[in-house]
Parts: structure tokens; sequence; C-alpha cells
């Protein structure tokens, strides 16, 4: 019976830390759209951790697109797909559409994303893209 409430008691701890690091990681993606609404490229950066791959390219880019459009970024769709040794994962849906500027193609994406912590909370590591669409 101790047995049994010992493996209980785990599976509800673990269930928990889960929950915890998933709601973690959306409010890191919300935090990435907001300063992407923002324009705001220390907010958007804050939420990437500093040696990922993808820091440099993608804060390069976002300067450059920061300059010529104006874009409304909405996350449409979150999915936590799991946690495996330093790395989580979670599938996401972006609406994005022209807000002023120059002109863009509305679309929608849909990506990977890979997070890992790094001085204990969880920052964007790398992220691949799967689809996009005009909308």
């Amino acid at each position: 019976m101790k047995k049994i409430i010992l493996i209980l008691v785990c599976t509800l701890c673990l269930n928990c830390n889960a929950l915890a690091n998933e709601n973690k990681i959306k409010n890191l993606l919300d935090s990435h759209v907001t300063g992407l609404n923002k324009r705001d490229i220390n907010g958007v950066s804050s939420t990437i951790h500093t040696i990922s791959p993808a820091f440099g390219p993608y804060t390069q880019m976002l300067n450059q697109s920061f300059q010529q459009f104006k874009i409304r970024v909405s996350l449409t769709q979150f999915d936590y797909l799991g946690k495996s040794g330093n790395y989580a994962f979670a599938k996401a849906t972006m609406k994005l559409q022209r807000d002023g500027g120059a002109a863009f193609q509305d679309n929608e994406t849909t990506s990977v994303y890979v997070f890992t912590k790094q001085k204990g909370q969880w920052k964007i590591w790398n992220f691949m893209q799967l689809e996009g669409k005009p909308i």
C-alpha cells in the first residue's frame, strides 16, 4: 500500500512539474510576442538564450525588420511537446499581420521551438519553421 501511495505522489509531482514547465514556456512565448509587437529588440532578446546559435542572426533580422515593417504578431496556437534532459519543446503557430509600414504579406507560421534554461529561467534556444502560409 505504501508503494502505491508513493507511486501516486511521485506521478502527481511529475505532472505538476510538467505543467509548471508548460506554463513558464507559454509565458515566455507570450513575452516574446509582446516584444515583437512593441518592436522592442531588448524585450525580444531577453527571451532568447544569449549563447543560442539563433541569437545573433535572429536579432539582426529583427533589427532590419523593425526598421522596414510594422507587424502585429499573435500567438494563435501553443502545444507543449515535452521535456528531455535540459531541453523542452513546443510547437507554436503565430499570425503576422501588417500594421503599417512597408508592404507585407500577412501570414501564419508554425514552428517547433527548443528551450533550455539560462540562470534558472527558460529561454528560447532555437526554432525551426515547419509551415508558413499567406493569409
